[in-house]
C-alpha cells in the first residue's frame, strides 16, 4: 500500500492490484476507457474527446459565443492541423478586457461611470484569440502515467487540461473529475 496526498485528504491506494474494466459515463459523455491495471494506468484511459476548439484567429466575441452555445467555461486553440497551441477560459476573456491599472488597484473600479465593464467588452470583441489565449498552461501528453497526471493537475488552476499526441495534436482532455471517477470505480470494486 502505498500514499497519495490529495487535495489535503491523505488516500491510500493499492498499486497491487488486478485488472479492471469500466466505462464511465459523465455529463452525457462516455469516456474511453477499457481494461487496464492501475499501475499502468495512462492519460488515454481518462481521456474525455468532446471538447471545442477555435483558432488563432477567431475574435473575442467568437470564442464568447462558442462557449455561449457549448454552455462551457472554456476552449481550446489549435492551427489547421488541430495542433495544441493554447487555451482561453472565461478568466481569459475578463483579463484581456479589464485594463492593467483596474487589475493592481481594483479599488479604482469603485470611480468607473456604470456600463463601463459592458464598454471595455465592446472594445476588444474584435481583438485576436492570438492576443490573449494562455499558452503557459500545462497540457498533458497521451501516454504519461495516473500519478504524473494527479500532480500536474495538482499543480495547475485550470481543472480541464489538454491531451496531444506525439505530433502536438489535440486528441482530448481529461479533467479532476475523471481522477475521481476512476478512484471511485476503483474503491468500488
Amino acid at each position: 500500500m502505498s500514499g497519495v496526498p490529495l487535495c489535503g485528504v491523505f488516500i491510500v491506494v493499492d498499486f497491487a492490484l488486478r485488472s479492471r474494466a469500466c466505462t464511465f459515463f459523465c455529463s452525457g459523455v462516455y469516456l474511453n476507457h477499457h481494461y487496464f491495471t492501475y499501475t499502468n494506468m495512462i492519460i488515454k484511459d481518462l481521456l474525455e474527446t468532446r471538447f471545442f476548439t477555435v483558432h488563432p484567429e477567431s475574435t473575442w466575441l467568437d470564442v464568447l459565443l462558442v462557449m455561449e452555445k457549448h454552455d462551457t467555461n472554456g476552449v481550446y486553440v489549435v492551427d489547421p492541423d488541430n495542433k495544441y497551441l493554447g487555451m482561453v477560459t472565461v478568466a481569459e476573456l475578463i483579463r484581456h478586457v479589464v485594463p492593467p491599472y483596474m487589475k493592481e488597484d481594483p479599488t479604482l473600479t469603485k470611480t468607473a461611470p456604470a456600463g463601463t465593464f459592458l464598454s471595455l467588452c465592446d472594445k476588444k470583441k474584435k481583438s485576436k484569440v492570438s492576443e490573449f489565449m494562455d499558452t503557459e498552461k500545462p497540457f498533458f501528453k497521451s501516454n504519461m502515467r495516473l500519478l504524473e497526471i494527479v500532480a500536474k493537475s495538482l499543480a495547475s488552476e485550470n481543472y480541464r487540461l489538454p491531451v496531444v499526441d506525439k505530433d502536438g495534436k489535440l486528441i482530448g482532455v481529461v479533467n479532476r473529475r475523471h481522477i475521481k471517477e476512476a478512484l471511485i470505480n476503483h474503491f468500488k470494486k
